[in-house]
């Protein structure tokens, strides 16, 4: 049986898709019937922090993958948060005040409501927002873990690529912003693979933007059933195709 371990964010978790349609049950299907071998995912959150390689070897030890698939959010860079500008700028008070705006945002009635989204682009207009990183934060990040996963030999390593350009204010102009921070770390994460010759899944175009109903749950973040399927689909072929390679 093949190991595969999934370093992902809260998508993947989301309890509003089925289990059974979720990216990661999805991607597993594809690459059995690809493959005809069966496949055990091991899943863990990713946030791209300095420290993250270091707990990516430790979960490398303990797994022992056949495979590793890194799923590359845009929204790290591309999601500008009123609560961490504030949080960054004003101290304790803002970290207060960040806490209590990233509580409110984890309710979801409350995250998906039309009240809730107004108040958020006023704010976003006027006081502003920061992104969690920037690319060049999460650049040094994926080397180092891509290059920590391509030092085991005989592991394969996929990487999924940023797919849309999350943003809470969807004025076409803080849209346009998103979408360039999210093709600059979509060209560099390409790049980086092609250089390190990793499979990489990702297109110069982003597949929608987070006001889509069709792809993404009214908090603009999460995604729908259907582009779960689509990226499941797409990781699952590109698994497949890199196992394929290295046997």
């Amino acid at each position: 049986m093949a190991v595969i371990l999934r370093l992902t964010n809260s998508d993947d978790f989301n309890e509003r898709v089925p289990e059974a349609e979720r990216a990661t049950v999805v991607a597993e299907r594809v690459f059995t019937a690809e493959t005809g071998e069966a496949a055990h995912t091991v899943s863990k959150v990713m946030w791209p922090t300095p420290p993250f390689p270091v707990h990516l070897d430790r979960w490398l030890d303990e797994t022992k993958p056949d495979v590793v698939v890194i799923r590359l959010a845009a929204y790290w860079v591309t999601f500008r948060s009123v609560p961490l500008r504030l949080k960054r700028r004003i101290g304790r008070v803002g970290e207060a005040l960040s806490d209590v705006g990233t509580a409110s945002a984890r309710v979801h009635w409350l995250a998906e409501s039309p009240p809730y989204h107004l108040a958020r682009r006023a704010l976003l207009r006027t006081i502003g927002g920061d992104a969690n990183f920037t690319v060049d934060e999460v650049m040094a990040v994926l080397e180092a873990s891509a290059r920590r996963v391509l030092a085991r030999e005989g592991t394969v390593l996929v990487v999924r690529g940023p797919q849309n350009a999350l943003s809470a204010d969807v004025s076409p102009k803080a849209l346009a912003w998103a979408e360039a921070r999210r093709f600059e770390f979509h060209r560099r994460a390409r790049d980086l693979c092609e250089r390190l010759h990793v499979e990489y899944i990702g297109r110069d175009e982003p597949y929608a933007t987070g006001d889509d109903p069709a792809v993404f749950f009214g908090d603009l973040v999460h995604a729908t059933a259907l582009m779960h399927r689509v990226r499941g689909e797409e990781e699952g072929m590109a698994m497949a195709a890199a196992w394929k390679r290295e046997r």
